[in-house]
């Protein structure tokens, strides 16, 4: 990947970052306030918690998705913070999702990684990574608050497990979030696809993934851009190693913040290495939606920095151990004025070892830029 500008797919992209706010807050530091663990043995309407992919909130109520494609749902829960603390976490609500049995395994595979909810339009939007080994491909949808299916966004063809140089498996649709004026929807791939370059390594190259803005009501996508993936910390040891986007929330109109994991089988006990980023994109920034491939293109993707490394707080956690770390929501505003986070880890069930219901409160510090 030639990283370079390229004024003919800048503008258009850059003009609609650029005239949304010419003075905004941007975050400067993440600091750590808790950790809260909740039961591998909890049960809700006869179905075991975990799974935990992504999170969004509503007002009070948090909403999670479970990544179980055998019996795909949704989750409602109320988290009480008290004191810059967790003080509890009580799971309300189960939503099973309607009409998908007769897909699943023949035509769609819902392997669900993501949530957003839009009150507004008394919808919920979910992503599906599909099945790319499988021929199943993933998709992006909408379902109503009470889990029937409404309707699919129309996904570009890249996207399709039939495209030979399309998704690798289980590397597509992992994160999702709303635009800051709440028409659009932003969903971020796990991994590059095959013709954009190769799974992160160890070895430093480029690795970008797609970032895509679908517009609601129309449902097609209209921009994207592109997010350069860091290498593996660590040589490769054992069967799995891998790095990848796991999370995605825009903050304004051009900062977002991107949660990175990486996974190694071989290092037994500390096989998860977790970092937030930011991403920023201006009037430089390619739009990548008719760019065939980011490998051979010159681009400019968005501006990226390290924000928060969990390595820094591993000692404060209950498990010594910073989990899968999948979901990234908003949290209460904090009694100094302060913004929040609240992130969950995905414990597959407990599938690979011993893995956790994870939940990690961190305060935003901000700063004013464009002033």
């Amino acid at each position: 990947m030639n990283i370079k500008y390229n004024s003919g797919l800048c503008f258009v992209f850059g003009i609609l970052f650029v005239l949304q706010s010419t003075a905004q807050e941007t975050i400067e530091k993440l600091s750590f306030l808790d950790s809260y663990v909740v039961s591998n043995e909890l049960y809700l309407s006869g179905t075991l918690l975990g799974g935990l992919s992504g999170i969004d909130r509503v007002g009070e109520t948090y909403y999670l998705v479970a990544d179980d494609a055998k019996n795909p749902r949704l989750y409602t829960a109320k988290i009480s913070v008290k004191n810059r603390k967790i003080t509890n976490i009580a799971f309300t609500n189960v939503i099973t999702l309607h009409g998908v049995s007769a897909d699943f395994g023949r035509k769609q595979v819902y392997d669900l990684e993501a949530i957003v909810v839009d009150t507004l339009r008394n919808t919920i939007f979910l992503t599906s990574e599909g099945s790319i080994r499988n021929s199943k491909s993933p998709f992006l949808f909408a379902v109503s608050e009470t889990g029937k299916r409404i309707r699919t966004l129309n996904v570009p063809t890249r996207f399709s497990a039939k495209n030979k140089v399309g998704p690798y498996h289980n590397g597509a649709f992992e994160g999702l979030c709303k635009s800051i004026d709440g028409k659009g929807l932003w969903t971020a791939m796990e991994l590059p696809l095959k013709i954009d370059g190769k799974r992160p390594g160890f070895v430093t190259a480029a690795y970008p993934v797609r970032i895509t803005y679908f517009e609601k009501d129309s449902g097609n996508a209209t921009m994207e851009f592109s997010y350069v993936l860091a290498s593996l910390e660590r040589p490769e040891k054992g069967r799995v190693n891998i790095n990848g986007l796991t999370a995605l929330l825009a903050y304004n109109s051009q900062q977002f913040l991107v949660v990175e994991r990486s996974y190694q089988s071989g290092y037994a006990g500390d096989t998860n290495r977790v970092r937030i980023f930011t991403a920023t994109t201006d009037e430089n920034t390619t739009n990548t939606l008719s760019v065939s491939s980011l490998k051979e293109a010159e681009i400019t993707p968005a501006k990226k920095a390290l924000l928060f490394d969990f390595e820094s707080v591993k000692h404060l956690l209950s498990s010594g151990m910073i989990d899968n770390i999948e979901g990234i929501t908003f949290g209460p505003v904090l009694a100094n004025g302060n913004r929040t986070l609240l992130l969950v880890s995905d414990n597959n069930f407990n599938a690979f070892g011993a893995q956790e219901n994870q939940f990690i409160l961190l305060e935003i510090h901000t700063k004013k830029q464009h002033e």
